[in-house]
């Protein structure tokens, strides 16, 4: 997926910027950029994030950047943001989205124009940089971003940052979300609400499809008008990507999930008898609840990661913690606790020891590079240094 965030400020944004892109890092795992335009000019950094959170990487490149002006992203696929030099000027862009008609698009680009590209992830050119071009293809670059918005055959929602703003336009179908928060100094644009929230600002304004603003520090215009039409928004957004906090169209995501959790148990009926429901951060929680409160389920199981496992039954809340551990491998931790469960409910284990034994087995998967393969020395060691605590 991917996920982006924008300011335009008074005041130096770097900070505001910073965070609010971090906060998008559940969405992508492999880059990470910023771009900022200030007295200075532009100034762009981006990283591998693969095997470093976002905001170790990027902690040094803070200390120097300054502007008012900025835009960031996490991205699962191609490094971005861009910095473009063209006969529109100066600009730095990111998008999130699928282009599935890219050779085409890329053809066109070379018959025409004779276009040569630099950037290239996995053998492919960069995603951004093609649209980048497809923007230079017009006399400016509302004209350019609209063009995109009409000849993109999937979804390609993007900010475009300038000297004098930024440019945020929401794909043609809304497929993916774009929202715009204000405070008394500054106005942001975002991927996800709760971005935002966090740094103090307040609910503007969620983009339709296909409309595009252009926002400074002292407000919004609306350069395109949203489309009329299905909204075909991405329904895995609320199933799966979107952290919890996060709204889309107005409808919260863990609201969303515990209703999904809720038609599952409705679906099922009679013709299902589970005996526990484990939720699996972060997208599982409330599915989870949402299934077991509507299905009447005696117990419910959370992970909680390396803070071990909540067991929700009647004979109350009891949160197991392990020991700390030298983690090797966490795929399918989550999948190991569940099973620990089944196995300890088969074998009538009273609450607190099928906790107890669900996080050792979860812990110790762990220990072992191979998953759901682990070792039962390990594992006895573990356990007898599980601590369960009765919440309630």
């Amino acid at each position: 997926m991917g996920g982006f965030f924008g300011v335009a400020s008074k005041q130096d944004c770097v900070l505001e910027l910073f965070y609010g892109v971090d906060y998008h890092s559940h969405l992508g795992t492999r880059r990470g950029g910023m771009a900022v335009y200030g007295e200075d000019g532009f100034y762009r950094a981006i990283h591998n994030i693969e095997n470093s959170p976002f905001r170790t990487k990027f902690d040094h490149d803070v200390s120097e950047m300054k502007g008012y002006l900025g835009i960031g992203c996490i991205s699962d696929y191609d490094p971005q943001p861009l910095l473009i030099q063209s006969h529109l000027g100066s600009f730095a862009i990111t998008t999130v989205g699928k282009v599935n008609n890219y050779e085409e698009l890329l053809k066109g680009l070379f018959e025409k124009d004779h276009s040569h590209f630099q950037e290239m992830t996995n053998g492919q050119i960069n995603v951004t940089e093609l649209v980048a071009a497809l923007i230079c293809e017009k006399e400016s670059i509302v004209e350019g971003i609209k063009y995109v918005q009409d000849v993109v055959d999937g979804s390609m929602t993007m900010l475009v940052m300038t000297k004098e703003g930024i440019y945020g336009a929401r794909d043609r179908y809304g497929r993916t979300p774009l929202v715009i928060g204000k405070k008394d100094d500054s106005y942001c644009l975002s991927f996800e609400s709760h971005a935002y929230i966090n740094l103090g600002y307040t609910d503007y304004k969620e983009l339709g499809p296909c409309e595009v603003v252009y926002v400074t520090s002292e407000g919004v215009e609306e350069i395109r008008p949203a489309r009329t039409g299905k909204m075909k928004i991405c329904s895995f957004l609320w199933v799966y990507y979107g952290y919890p906090t996060s709204a889309y169209e107005g409808v919260n995501v863990e609201e969303m999930r515990y209703r999904c959790g809720s038609m599952l148990a409705k679906r099922d009926g009679d013709s299902v008898h589970p005996d526990i429901v484990a939720g699996v951060p972060d997208s599982g929680i409330a599915h989870a609840i949402g299934y077991a409160n509507e299905s009447g389920i005696p117990y419910v199981a959370v992970s909680l990661g390396g803070e071990g496992a909540l067991l929700v039954c009647e004979e109350g809340i009891y949160h197991g913690k392990p020991p700390k551990i030298q983690v090797v491998n966490t795929v399918g931790c989550g999948d190991s606790m569940v099973g620990g469960f089944a196995v300890a409910l088969k074998r009538n284990y009273r609450a607190e020891e099928a906790l107890s034994y669900a996080v050792a087995v979860s812990a110790a998967n762990a220990l072992s590079p191979n998953t759901g393969d682990f070792d039962p020395v390990e594992y006895q060691k573990i356990y007898d240094k599980v601590v369960v605590e009765k919440l309630r």
